[in-house]
């Protein structure tokens, strides 16, 4: 298995990786150091996502709902929510898939698909909330802990309590470990 050995340059700008991302409410990839759109990437890579996309029966169930007469549209939508990040780690990978990455999609936490056609955001073994992944945003904020409860509109002392939680599921005791976890799942 070969490894992208400068993490500052994006997986398929000069390897033979490819890495998917949305922009411009595009889905786009890097592929032999070309960026592409998604209908010009080779063949070869959407028969990975399709095989892949066979074996999670949730999300191609969620797919045809959105989508019941278009396979290139479910493809398209597969990309753009399992691998709509941009960040180092390449989505395939010596022509093998990888699981896909969190992204911050604009329709967390009010879409049917989540967790099924999108990657869950998942940490030591445990999926994150999509509650749990907002509050591990504001603690490495400047924001006071009553702040964080308004924006969350819970109080004090549901704030602790999540906390406490939220810093066991991440094996953490500080915010300087919060930050540490938010650096290593791309969130900032």
């Amino acid at each position: 298995m070969t490894t992208n050995t400068n993490p500052r340059i994006y997986p398929g700008l000069n390897d033979s990786f490819v890495e998917f991302f949305n922009h411009n409410n595009q889905v786009k990839a890097f592929v032999n150091g070309k960026m592409l759109d998604l209908k010009e990437v080779p063949f070869s890579y959407h028969q990975i996502i399709k095989e892949a996309l066979n074996d999670l029966p949730e999300a191609k169930k969620v797919l045809k709902e959105w989508f019941p007469k278009s396979e290139t549209h479910q493809l398209q939508k597969f990309i753009e929510c399992r691998f709509g990040g941009l960040d180092f780690t390449p989505d395939i990978e010596d022509y093998k898939l990888q699981p896909g990455e969190y992204w911050d999609c604009p329709l967390r936490g009010n879409c049917k698909g989540e967790g099924k056609v999108c990657q869950p955001l998942i940490y030591n073994n445990n999926p994150l909330s999509f509650k749990e992944i907002k509050l591990l945003k504001l603690l490495i904020t400047n924001d006071t802990n009553e702040l964080i409860g308004d924006k969350l509109n819970v109080p004090m002392g549901s704030l602790h309590k999540m906390k406490r939680i939220l810093y066991a599921k991440l094996g953490i005791q500080t915010k300087q470990g919060a930050a540490e976890v938010v650096r290593s799942l791309n969130l900032a």
